[in-house]
């Protein structure tokens, strides 16, 4: 299916984020070798001239990449159309091996690519670029994420063919010994629940009053929110979205029929998760004297994003269970 409008479209997105990224990967290499801020060489001086324009590329390259999740979610919803058996985008990324490693790689990949985002707002609010050699290592290490994440998607998309018969998500689901991407087809006991939510309480504790909890702690427990909070709406929220106790699928959460409740739900927990673990990268660079008030500022903006993005996905995930509880069942 890569001649598909969905395809195409997800392939020159990444070919472009590809060329922008390797194209920043040049600079990288020289500034990485020979970056000497106290050196007034014409080298030095061409490399502080050139770190604008690739910095500014590399930022580009990863916004398009992070936004070829949304595409690729997206696209595999509209090959389940196209696909015998797929209802959902659960059955086309299960069409072949290499859809839901796409899908999961990703997943990670846009957290790895927003934290660089961060360091560079961050680096450039500074003169002397304290962290411009870092931000380009880590550039240099991103590439091969790239790279094997734009291959895992070409090879996914290269293997669908409408001939293929894949399974429908009520049926993946309910399977016992179902397991995508980790997501049980088993219900989240109450005190599952209970202590998924207490935990989101603890996270918002800190971005209002950061000195109760550590850094680490709030690093650890963001980043823990992400993948548990996946799976809290798979097993819990979905089925009385969908009113249904054995339709878990969090792909069907993004259809019209469902309000397209999905995309306001991952979206806000994406942003509180990433933010929390925003807040503890950014104290890592604390050493350096001339960012302490830049890092006190960005820190202080990326908690409040946390506080209302997580307060958002509290409040709206159990919007569902606590409507069809008071309004006893539809």
């Amino acid at each position: 299916m890569l001649v598909t409008s969905w395809s195409i479209g997800l392939s020159v997105t990444s070919l472009l984020a590809l060329f922008l990224i390797l194209r920043s990967a040049y600079t990288g290499i020289r500034v990485v070798r020979f970056w000497d801020q106290s050196a007034d060489t014409p080298l030095q001086i061409r490399l502080e001239s050139e770190i604008w324009l690739s910095s500014t590329l590399m930022e580009y390259g990863l916004f398009f990449q992070i936004f070829s999740l949304l595409l690729l979610v997206i696209a595999a919803d509209s090959f389940a159309s196209l696909l015998p058996g797929a209802m959902c985008a659960t059955g086309s990324f299960l069409a072949n091996d290499y859809g839901m490693k796409s899908l999961a790689l990703k997943l990670v990949s846009v957290f790895l690519y927003g934290f660089w985002i961060l360091i560079h707002r961050l680096d450039i609010r500074s003169p002397r670029y304290p962290l411009v050699r870092l931000k380009n290592v880590y550039l240099l290490l991103l590439c091969p994420l790239l790279i094997t994440d734009i291959t895992l998607q070409t090879l996914y998309l290269q293997g669908l063919h409408p001939d293929i018969i894949t399974s429908c998500c009520g049926v993946v689901f309910t399977k016992p010994d179902v397991s995508i991407l980790g997501l049980s087809q088993s219900m989240a006991s109450v005190s599952t629940v209970v202590v998924f939510y207490c935990g989101c309480l603890l996270l918002f504790l800190p971005a209002w009053k950061r000195f109760l909890f550590s850094q680490s702690l709030l690093a650890i427990g963001s980043a823990l929110l992400f993948p548990t909070g996946l799976w809290i709406v798979t097993t819990f929220v979905s089925p009385y979205v969908y009113a249904m106790p054995h339709h878990r699928c969090p792909f069907c959460l993004l259809h019209a029929e469902y309000n397209f409740v999905g995309y306001p739900l991952f979206l806000s927990l994406y942003l509180a998760s990433f933010s929390g673990m925003g807040v503890a990268l950014l104290a890592a660079f604390r050493k350096h004297s001339d960012l302490e008030g830049v890092i006190y500022m960005q820190q202080k903006e990326l908690r409040m994003v946390l506080s209302w993005s997580l307060l958002f996905f509290i409040g709206l995930s159990l919007y569902f269970p606590l409507k069809y509880l008071v309004l006893g069942g539809e």
